[in-house]
C-alpha cells in the first residue's frame, strides 16, 4: 500500500513538473512578442510612445518630446476636461493617452513604467514653468491601457 501511494505521488510530482514547463515556455513567447512590441511609435492598446525607440516596458524616466504645453491647457484639462476628478477607475468611458495628446496638442514630455504597479505614467511640463507639471496614470483594461488617475504639480492659473 505505501509503495503503491509513493508512486502515485511521484507521478503527480512528474505531471505537475510537465504542466510548468509547458507554461514557461508560453510565457517566454508572450515574453518575447510583448518585447517586439514594445518599441513601436503606436500600439493598438491605447497608450503610444512618440519616439520608436522608447521601451514601454523599460523601468525609469524616459523622454518623449520636447514639446510644452500651454499651463492654460493643463488647468482645462485639469478642471473642465477631467471635470476636476483625480481617480478614473470605473469610467464607463475611459480616456487613452492618444486622447489626451489630441487634447492637450502634443505628446507627453516624459514617460515611466512601473512595473510593480502595473502602470504607464505620462507627464506633461508646462512651457511657461518646467516646475509644472501635469500627469496621467494608465492601467491595462479589457479596454487596452485606459485611464487610472492624475495629478498635477504648480499647475495653476
Amino acid at each position: 500500500m505505501k509503495r503503491l501511494l509513493a508512486l502515485l505521488l511521484a507521478l503527480v510530482m512528474l505531471l505537475s513538473l510537465a504542466a510548468c514547463a509547458g507554461e514557461a515556455k508560453e510565457d517566454e513567447k508572450k515574453d518575447r512578442d510583448r518585447n517586439d512590441s514594445n518599441t513601436v511609435a503606436d500600439t493598438d492598446d491605447g497608450a503610444a510612445a512618440a519616439d520608436p525607440g522608447v521601451d514601454l516596458e523599460a523601468e525609469g524616466e524616459q523622454a518623449l518630446s520636447d514639446e510644452r504645453a500651454s499651463m492654460a491647457v493643463l488647468v482645462e484639462t485639469r478642471d473642465v476636461w477631467l471635470e476636476g476628478r483625480f481617480s478614473f477607475a470605473l469610467d464607463e468611458n475611459p480616456k487613452t493617452y492618444e486622447d489626451f495628446v489630441d487634447h492637450i496638442g502634443c505628446e507627453a514630455s516624459s514617460y515611466e513604467y512601473k512595473a510593480d504597479d502595473g502602470e504607464r505614467c505620462y507627464t506633461w511640463v508646462a512651457e511657461e514653468d518646467t516646475t509644472a507639471k501635469f500627469l496621467a496614470v494608465f492601467w491595462e483594461t479589457p479596454q487596452g491601457w485606459t485611464l487610472y488617475s492624475v495629478g498635477s504639480v504648480n499647475v495653476s492659473e
